[in-house]
């Protein structure tokens, strides 16, 4: 079967979410010698790894198991270049994101290979307009993982990017309590930028559950995100916003 080079940089995305949820079942083909790649793709939006083979192609599945064809990889690199740029091993970003994957491939269901080495790995990173969130959704020590309706408890908040995007579509990307527009204020640099706050508390959300990015998420600015989080539990946006009201009239 021929397959086709991706065309748009959500297609990589969701094929290195699916990879990195893959990388928990070693029988699975998306682990096929995933200890031996040397070039690997950070997504910040959704903060998993990817090696370019797993993330080239469109419409593959978790029996997909990449060729080791240098001519392949480098037509993949090529494709991938319009959305990404290699990281220079002398920047902290480098550093952290080489030990992050070091650690990931260490897991029981990974492996780190001698031939994955500090001298050998590329990490490549999106270029900044591929990146949706410049700026961290996190405010409190308990943050959660949603991918699909899959659901865990983590040390990062590691954002479904597609949850986020259908949310800010419903609700545009001002303040849902204090209206503020960045993009008004600060021009293009500040076009799309907005927190995303989930409104159900740690105790109310069990193992499983379907994100509804319309009933469980809501756009707030840095300062709005921070004040309703100063309660515990977090106190409701219509809150924040009648304490707004009272404190200004």
């Amino acid at each position: 079967m021929v397959l086709a080079f991706i065309t748009q940089f959500s297609q990589a995305q969701e094929n290195a979410m699916r990879f990195s949820a893959a990388l928990t079942h070693s029988e699975s083909g998306f682990f096929c010698q995933s200890e031996h790649h040397q070039s690997w793709y950070y997504f910040p939006d959704a903060d998993v790894f990817a090696p370019a083979e797993f993330i080239g192609y469109q419409d593959i599945g978790a029996d997909y198991c990449p060729s080791d064809n240098i001519d392949e990889l480098l037509q993949i690199t090529d494709v991938l270049n319009d959305w990404f740029y290699l990281l220079d091993r002398n920047t902290s970003m480098y550093q952290d994101l080489a030990l992050r994957l070091k650690a990931l491939l260490a897991q029981p269901a990974g492996q780190w290979h001698d031939e994955t080495t500090a001298d050998n790995l590329k990490i490549y990173v999106p270029l900044a307009e591929w990146v949706v969130t410049h700026y961290p959704d996190d405010i409190t020590s308990e943050y959660y993982r949603h991918s699909g309706i899959r659901t865990v408890l983590v040390n990062g908040y590691e954002r479904d990017p597609k949850a986020r995007a259908a949310c800010i579509e419903y609700y545009g990307c001002a303040c849902y309590i204090c209206h503020f527009d960045f993009s008004k204020a600060y021009g293009e640099i500040g076009r799309e930028f907005i927190h995303v706050h989930h409104l159900k508390e740690a105790a109310l959300i069990g193992d499983e559950y379907e994100v509804n990015p319309i009933a469980d998420l809501r756009p707030l600015c840095p300062n709005c995100h921070a004040m309703v989080h100063r309660t515990r539990p977090a106190m409701s946006p219509e809150a924040l916003r009648s304490l707004i009201d009272e404190n200004l009239s």
